[in-house]
């Protein structure tokens, strides 16, 4: 199952990458509900660093265990708006608690 998330994770990212085209410290993945490999992870940062260098555009992939019945919308704009990531960009919210999912532009 891991595997087919992760795959999936890759897939909407690449397709955000096409679509929008990246400035801050804070990370760009935040796994806290633990789905991805580290191997995974590091490759998912290699796709969106030079992304981030060229369109000076944040990408970000958030996993929670939970939001405990917080609207995904707001909790991914709220996220990207108060952790550090500047005025323009996109986040990936994956919700296991509601096995929901919001992306934030």
């Amino acid at each position: 199952m891991k595997k087919y998330i992760s795959l999936s994770l890759a897939l909407i990212f690449s397709l955000c990458f096409l679509m929008f085209g990246v400035n801050a410290d804070s990370p760009n993945i935040i796994d806290n509900a633990d789905l991805l490999s580290e191997d995974e992870e590091i490759a998912l940062a290699k796709e969106i660093d030079p992304v981030k260098s060229r369109y000076d555009f944040e990408i970000v992939i958030l996993t929670e265990s939970s939001i405990y019945g917080e609207d995904p919308e707001a909790y991914a704009d709220d996220y990207f708006d108060y952790n550090g990531y500047g005025e323009n960009g996109v986040l990936f919210l994956v919700d296991m608690g509601e096995r929901n999912w919001h992306i934030s532009t």
